[in-house]
């Protein structure tokens, strides 16, 4: 399976913090921070506010994938909810619906994504890869290669540490604690690239875990995006990228059969092709892991429609 190797540049979502922001603030790191005022706590804010998705947002949204040998990344900017939106229609596309996401932290960027989607007003689903809620590490659809790389360690591990330390890839990140001062120095070339370093360190530990060849090559798309609409899947396009059905998918069935004179054998046929638009395949086994909720949809799907 392919994957698509995204990450996100966060930094804190007020330029000026005060009033009821900065109070939360510092009521919610008094201790850990060892915050004594509202004056060191706005201080603390510019440095550790993009840490959480309540406090901070997304300065960009950098992905990439392989094609032919080589890297194709782009970093996609803008406005927040035109960032998220692009980043949502890209893994609905017939190309990259057949991806697998890919990661490091998915503990910290899938819960980002999402709060920061439904503040920015939001609701269209996830793809099934980013989903988090109700979810444990072993049952992320995604592959979160911070995860792939602990396995037991107690310890954790930077993937510049990783990049660096164990396959020698070189890296060129910028520090998290430094990126808003970048952001307000207007170094926005040095973000762009250290998101596309971070992405190739990605790749290439992925590759090193599995003991493939390095990536070298790569090409790189800055995309400074406007006025992004969501896309609307065709119904089984929808149902494949989201692995799950909704009262308007129900909807839209019952739509179709009713304007449509359907034989016995073909509403067999349609609740067959939901059913493998539903499969969700476990990329290292190509086994169906939602076989018993696939088998609850299908058979509550018979005596409705």
């Amino acid at each position: 399976m392919e994957n698509l190797y995204f990450k996100l540049t966060t930094i804190p979502q007020s330029e000026e913090v005060t009033g009821k922001e900065l109070e939360l603030y510092f009521k919610k790191y008094q201790e850990t921070n060892k915050l004594e005022d509202l004056e060191q706590a706005k201080k603390d804010y510019y440095l550790n506010a993009g840490k959480n998705p309540l406090f901070g947002k997304i300065y960009s949204i950098t992905i990439g994938y392989i094609y032919e040998n080589e890297a194709r990344i782009s970093v996609l900017k803008g406005d927040e909810r035109n960032i998220i939106q692009e980043f949502i229609n890209l893994t609905y596309n017939d190309y990259f619906n057949k991806h697998q996401i890919a990661g490091w932290n998915f503990s910290f960027l899938l819960p980002f994504l999402r709060v920061r989607a439904k503040k920015n007003n939001i609701h269209q689903k996830l793809h099934k890869d980013c989903e988090d809620l109700n979810k444990k590490a072993w049952t992320i659809s995604g592959l979160d290669l911070f995860d792939a790389w602990k396995g037991l360690g107690w310890y954790q591990s930077s993937l510049e540490e990783v990049a660096e330390l164990t396959f020698g890839i070189e890296t060129d990140f910028v520090d998290g604690k430094d990126v808003y001062s970048y952001f307000k120095q207007e170094k926005h070339e040095d973000l762009d690239n250290s998101s596309v370093s971070e992405i190739m360190a990605l790749i290439n530990v992925h590759k090193g875990i599995k003991g493939e060849d390095f990536i070298g090559s790569k090409s790189v798309d800055i995309k400074v995006l406007e006025e992004v609409k969501a896309v609307e899947l065709p119904l089984l396009q929808r149902i494949f990228a989201t692995k799950e059905i909704t009262e308007k998918e129900k909807t839209e069935l019952k739509s179709l059969i009713s304007k449509t004179k359907l034989t016995k054998k073909d509403k067999e046929i349609v609740l067959d092709l939901v059913r493998a638009s539903m499969a969700d395949i476990d990329p290292n086994f190509g086994k169906v892991v939602n076989t018993k909720q696939i088998d609850e949809i299908i058979n509550q799907l018979k005596i409705e429609l």
